[in-house]
């Protein structure tokens, strides 16, 4: 990211002190990146808003559509999914976490509290397409977006978007190991396809190019399908222990019933 605007909204009686302390977590988190606060609003308010907007830059032939798919393309995702909605109900029914150590409830509350942007992937992803591949089509289209608001919706825009449907490999799918002994499997799976904020990258691209990616980011990145023809996003268990089940964003996951 070039820089970040920020827009508050405050009431008159919140302290400068709590405000101070907001900006320092904002620097502290932007450091990382070398990412400058180059600007925004304060305005008086009711209730405490803020509203952050961030500015890059990209050369046009690297743009990441999620119009790109095609049919045969891999479906990959860069890590786990589900844990930050975890983090979230261990932060709201901390009971609820019984059956964790210590070790995991912080995994999983750090990453609903502080979840980390993938801008590593795209580095990674512009040093494997920059090696030869016979069998990779030039140039390759790329279709992708962030899971901000669950695998589920990420997989059905881009399918929409390019006209494509798919088929999700329901034991492909990246869960945190945390879930194995605490949640049913159709817990952690509507945790990880309609849970949200994990803000890992959903790619399409070629097989090829697609294994080599999953390789280089080894633990928790997974082809997890792959592009069909038609317009169904279907969810597919190949050890048949669940049915087959049509994923839409209307009516949330419907825990395997047929």
């Amino acid at each position: 990211p070039l820089g970040i605007t920020v827009g508050l909204g405050l009431p008159g009686d919140l302290s400068v002190n709590w405000v101070e302390r907001l900006y320092q977590g904002m620097t502290e988190c932007l450091q990382k990146y070398n990412t400058p606060i180059v600007g925004g609003d304060v305005v008086r308010s009711p209730v405490t808003t803020l509203a952050i907007t961030a500015f890059g830059q990209v050369h046009p032939s690297q743009i990441i559509r999620r119009s790109a798919a095609v049919v045969g393309d891999a479906i990959v995702v860069t890590g786990v999914h589900g844990a930050s909605h975890a983090g979230l109900e261990l932060l709201l029914h901390p009971e609820f976490g019984q059956n964790l150590n210590d070790a995991q409830k912080t995994a999983l509350i750090l990453a609903h509290q502080r979840p980390q942007p993938r801008l590593d992937v795209l580095s990674i992803l512009k040093k494997i397409l920059a090696s030869p591949m016979p069998n990779a089509p030039c140039p390759m289209p790329i279709a992708g977006m962030d899971s901000s608001d669950g695998l589920a919706d990420a997989v059905i825009q881009i399918c929409r978007a390019s006209s494509v449907g798919a088929v999700l490999e329901l034991r492909q799918i990246s869960l945190p190991t945390a879930f194995n002994h605490w949640l049913t499997p159709e817990q952690a799976l509507e945790y990880a396809l309609y849970g949200g904020e994990d803000f890992e990258l959903v790619l399409c691209l070629p097989q090829e190019p697609a294994s080599a990616l999953v390789e280089y980011l080894g633990e928790g990145a997974a082809i997890v399908g792959r592009i069909t023809p038609g317009s169904t996003i279907l969810l597919h268990d190949e050890q048949k222990k669940f049915p087959d089940q049509v994923l839409t964003l209307s009516q949330g996951f419907q825990h395997f019933k047929s």
